[in-house]
């Protein structure tokens, strides 16, 4: 494990292996840990009770009751599948909701990592929050590549002998998708980009080295959603101990957002990724501001920059 004056260093001079941003985001996530914490509860405990709420509405039993009535069975169907309509509405709004905890987290790591003073929780959680608007603009654009390259994989999953093709490229999809929203939510946190200036911005900076910060983040996506599925399944049967909708849903939410700490974990790491890509851009000779690494020469012409 490097320490700082190291981690900092070697950012400026070469891209991170997988295996050093996975032990530098688990330093840096224990080194401030009650912050993260309470980052997770305050992001994760209304975005779990929303989609926990929508998800407790979906019943099955209807259907399993009207087998042999058409009506009834085309209104169980029409009606199962306004609820799941509504619990994706919900998943798409927690999605927004939690740009928050990676926009901070950004911020966090930043201070951990170039600054001098060790700012407050409430200081960082502001510097975070005061730009989401600008990270939503970006999200949806992110959103839409998603949606669009989804559909294109659909297409050619229909073409004989391409559907295992589309199949490898729906999986490369994910980890893209997850690249640019970590990347995305960073510039917007720390550099005030936003819509097409943004996804402008981490192409720019990943063009160099764009299948190894893929692979980066396929890791640590596996790693961190891998070890949140697992412990969710472990967890299953603290949720099933008792009849009661409501008491199933507050403890499943409890769990879920203790669990988030992972997803939290991921975004650090994320972070450290677009810090580290920002510093292989960064002319060496090029003084730091006092809040930390200034804009990179190339993208300062933009009067519209913000630094935290």
């Amino acid at each position: 494990m490097m320490d700082r004056q190291t981690l900092t260093d070697t950012m400026g001079q070469r891209l991170l292996k997988a295996g050093e941003v996975l032990s530098s985001g688990y330093a840096l996530l224990s080194n401030r840990f009650g912050s993260y914490l309470l980052l997770s509860f305050l992001v994760y405990l209304p975005a779990n009770l929303i989609t926990g709420y929508f998800a407790m509405q979906i019943d099955l039993t209807p259907l399993l009751e009207v087998q042999n009535d058409l009506n009834l069975l085309t209104e169980a169907y029409e009606s199962l599948l306004g609820e799941y309509v509504h619990l994706i509405g919900a998943q798409l709004a927690v999605m927004f909701l939690t740009l928050v905890a990676a926009m901070v987290t950004a911020v966090i790591v930043k201070n951990q990592l170039f600054d001098e003073e060790n700012r407050s929780f409430g200081k960082n959680f502001y510097q975070g929050v005061r730009m989401w608007p600008r990270g939503a603009l970006s999200l949806i654009l992110v959103l839409i590549e998603l949606i669009l390259g989804s559909f294109g994989c659909a297409v050619l999953m229909m073409v004989p002998l391409i559907g295992l093709v589309a199949f490898v490229l729906m999986i490369a999809l994910v980890f893209i998708f997850q690249m640019n929203y970590s990347l995305s939510s960073a510039a917007a946190a720390l550099r005030g980009r936003f819509g097409f200036d943004n996804l402008r911005y981490i192409r720019f900076l990943s063009a160099p080295v764009y299948p190894q910060t893929i692979g980066i983040f396929a890791i640590v996506t596996l790693i961190s959603n891998g070890i949140l599925m697992i412990v969710s399944l472990l967890t299953t049967n603290l949720v099933t101990f008792s009849d009661n909708q409501w008491v199933m849903l507050a403890v499943s939410t409890l769990i879920d957002t203790i669990l988030s700490i992972l997803s939290v974990y991921g975004f650090v790491c994320g972070a450290i990724v677009f810090l580290n890509l920002e510093e292989l851009h960064r002319p060496k000779t090029q003084p730091e501001t006092e809040n930390g690494p200034s804009e990179l020469k190339e993208e300062v012409d933009t009067e519209d920059r913000f630094h935290v």
